[in-house]
C-alpha cells in the first residue's frame, strides 16, 4: 500500500487485482488484508479512524471511528478481529475492531507502572 493524503494506492498490492486508488481518510498510516483477501482495513492517523476497503469493487465500505492517531493494524489469522494501534498525545490504547460486523467492539488502555504494564 501506498498513501498519499487520502488516497490509498492498491496498484500493485498482491491482494488486489488491477490497479487502482481508493479515497479514504486523512493521512493513512497502515494497511492489513483479511486472510480472505476481501478486505483491507485501512488506518486513517488524522482522521481516527479505520477505513474498510472491499478489495474487488475497490470501494470503501465503512469508516470505522478509533483511538486517537491509529498507526498500526494486525488483523487474526481467522479474520474475525482487528487490533488497531493507536498513539495519539495523550494515551496509547489498542482499539479492537470485529470485523463481521464491522465496528469497534473494545478501546483499551496501556498505563506503566514502576515495574509492569497492565490492561486497563
Amino acid at each position: 500500500m501506498q498513501s498519499v493524503g487520502t488516497q490509498c494506492d492498491v496498484c500493485g498490492c498482491p491482494y488486489a487485482e488491477g490497479d487502482g486508488e481508493v479515497a479514504v481518510g486523512v493521512q493513512p498510516e497502515a494497511a492489513a488484508p483479511t486472510p480472505d483477501n476481501a478486505f483491507l482495513y485501512v488506518c486513517n492517523a488524522e482522521s481516527d479512524s479505520v477505513s474498510v476497503i472491499d478489495i474487488a469493487r475497490k470501494q470503501v465500505v465503512k469508516e470505522i471511528k478509533v483511538g486517537d492517531w491509529p498507526s498500526g493494524i494486525k488483523i487474526t489469522k481467522d479474520g474475525k478481529t482487528a487490533y488497531v494501534a493507536c498513539s495519539g498525545c495523550m494515551w496509547n490504547t489498542i482499539d479492537v475492531i470485529d470485523t463481521g460486523k464491522m465496528e469497534k467492539v473494545v478501546q483499551g488502555r496501556w498505563t506503566y507502572l514502576r515495574t509492569a504494564r497492565r490492561w486497563q
